[in-house]
């Protein structure tokens, strides 16, 4: 299963707005799980290194295997459903605060 909303977020960013978004995940004021920066740093490489317009590196049980190889796999699938989440809301609040900034 895939995350489509988080890759259409992640693939609308500029490069300007990735990194500024970088800044933002790594602020504990904003985020507090380190394994959400994980989460975006892991995808973001994936984003770098193949065609922006994949989607199949989005898929949880790859993802879940790079994150938690340690995990069984149906709990490493749950956490990382949980951290996309996370990460999907950060973004969105990250935009808020663009948007803001724009005002």
């Amino acid at each position: 299963m895939t995350s489509k909303t988080l890759f259409l977020l992640l693939l609308n960013l500029t490069h300007d707005e990735m990194r500024r978004l970088t800044d933002y995940l790594r602020s504990p004021f904003f985020n507090k799980d380190e394994n959400v920066s994980r989460l975006y740093n892991f995808l973001q490489k994936k984003m770098q290194a193949k065609q922006k317009s994949q989607i199949s590196f989005f898929d949880k049980k790859n993802i879940s295997k790079h994150l938690f190889p340690q995990k069984e796999i149906a709990k490493a699938e749950r956490k990382t459903a949980a951290l996309m989440k996370k990460l999907e809301q950060l973004i969105f609040d990250f935009l808020v605060v663009l948007k803001g900034e724009e005002n």
